[in-house]
């Protein structure tokens, strides 16, 4: 597990370019990791196994889900508490 400090702490330790590049790693490999995960998992991720893997809140897990869509790499299927989210064919 790796944890990432804040905006204010890289900014008082004058650091701050350093926290926007790990910032902009992070959301890159985001849907890498989800493709990842997805794989391990019969082709298929909740919004909630988001959330854990990637340590993000759950509107923030909605956002990276949504634009994985929007990309096509990801479909959804079901809706409410029973939607997942799976591997399009596009990327399989």
């Amino acid at each position: 597990r790796m944890l990432m400090l804040g905006q204010k702490a890289y900014s008082n330790a004058g650091k701050t370019a350093e926290y926007i590049r790990q910032r902009g790693i992070d959301s890159i490999r985001f849907p890498e990791m989800i493709l990842e995960l997805a794989k391990r998992q019969e082709g298929a991720v909740t919004k909630k196994d988001v959330m854990e893997l990637l340590h993000v809140s759950k509107p923030q897990a909605y956002k990276t889900l949504q634009q994985m869509r929007e990309d096509k790499l990801l479909e959804l299927e079901g809706k409410g508490r029973f939607a997942f989210y799976r591997i399009t064919g596009k990327t399989a």
